[in-house]
């Protein structure tokens, strides 16, 4: 069994009590398998093939960002394990167990006050591409917010350098490729889920993007463009 084939029924049982439902769902102190919204509540179901202690602090982080969190995990054909059930009672953290395309709710799980310096705006978090994903799914087709921003980001900068290129034939001004932060902002609309852009999308790009991306430092700004053979690749 895979972490998968628990998604469909979870999120049927959810959708039965009325709850909207999300899966793959980033920005939420790392990646929620399932994520469900009925009014202003917002509730976590972490989906694993079996009960694990990382699956178990997972939720426990997780209680920061939601007001209910469930663990989903198969049928057991013996109880949980008693330390596994302590925990889940104290944490107040519910366990939903799944076998075929039934699912029993073995455990409740109790109300919980977010951490509020989390502030997350759920609206914006929520996206409508999130209700096509499958929970449980990490496969590199899933097109997460952040996933549609840098590919949005990497596609502009493509673009500004072969303008660039054209003009270096054709005679005008020439930015050699280099934009600052505001611009590739103006250009990918895709970062309006972040409370700070700027500084977010700049973080990201320096910290996680420099297969594509380069950076430098010029009259104390920071300017940005993406790779010459990135964009050989990009126009073969």
């Amino acid at each position: 069994m895979r972490e998968t084939d628990l998604f469909e029924p979870v999120k049927y049982w959810l959708e039965e009590r009325e709850w909207d439902v999300y899966a793959e769902v980033t920005g939420v102190g790392g990646r929620a398998d399932i994520v469900g919204r009925h009014g202003m509540a917002v509730l976590n179901v972490e989906l694993k093939v079996q009960l694990s202690f990382e699956l178990l602090s997972q939720a426990v982080d997780r209680k920061a960002y939601f007001h209910y969190v469930y663990i989903g995990i198969p049928k057991r054909k013996t109880p949980i394990p008693r330390i596994a059930r302590d925990l889940l009672n104290r944490e107040g953290i519910g366990l939903l167990e799944i076998q075929n395309d039934f699912v029993s709710m073995s455990l409740p799980g109790r109300f919980n006050r977010p951490a509020p310096y989390h502030n997350i705006k759920w609206d914006s978090v929520l996206r409508p591409e999130y209700k096509l994903h499958v929970g449980g799914d990490n496969g590199p087709h899933i097109q997460t917010p952040y996933k549609l921003l840098m590919n949005g980001i990497r596609n502009h900068l493509i673009s500004v350098r072969d303008a660039d290129n054209l003009r270096s034939v054709h005679g005008g001004f020439r930015n050699y490729g280099w934009i600052e932060i505001q611009e590739i902002l103006d250009h990918c609309e895709a970062h309006r889920h972040y409370a700070a852009p700027k500084s977010s999308v700049s973080n990201a790009l320096r910290s996680f993007e420099m297969n594509w991306c380069e950076v430098k430092k010029e009259g104390g700004k920071l300017f940005y463009r993406a790779k010459e053979d990135i964009r050989r690749q990009m126009n073969p």
